[in-house]
């Protein structure tokens, strides 16, 4: 999954939820509740989720940001927001 450099985790999982599932009719606080509850089980530490994700922008500049681990965790729980009936994991 390919993210924005300058967004951060809770903006990546909103964006995907919002895309995916629409508006929630109960209002922000569930939906911001519900992403802090994804990037909770997926492990994403509270510092991490206001710093921007990284990774090149265009002119050769790169911003530092999430780790490769945080970015596929980070795949994961956006991944989750889509709320898909199965999930498959493959290991190697």
């Amino acid at each position: 999954m390919q993210f924005f450099p300058t967004q951060t985790p809770e903006e990546a999982v909103e964006f995907v939820a919002d895309l995916k599932l629409g508006k929630d009719a109960r209002g922000d606080d569930v939906r911001k509740r519900h992403v802090n509850q994804l990037l909770d089980l997926v492990g994403i530490p509270k510092q991490a989720r206001t710093r921007a994700i990284g990774g090149s922008l265009a002119g050769g500049l790169v911003i530092r940001g999430l780790s490769g681990g945080e970015r596929k965790r980070l795949a994961l729980a956006c991944a989750i927001a889509m709320k898909p009936k199965i999930l498959f994991f493959v290991s190697n």
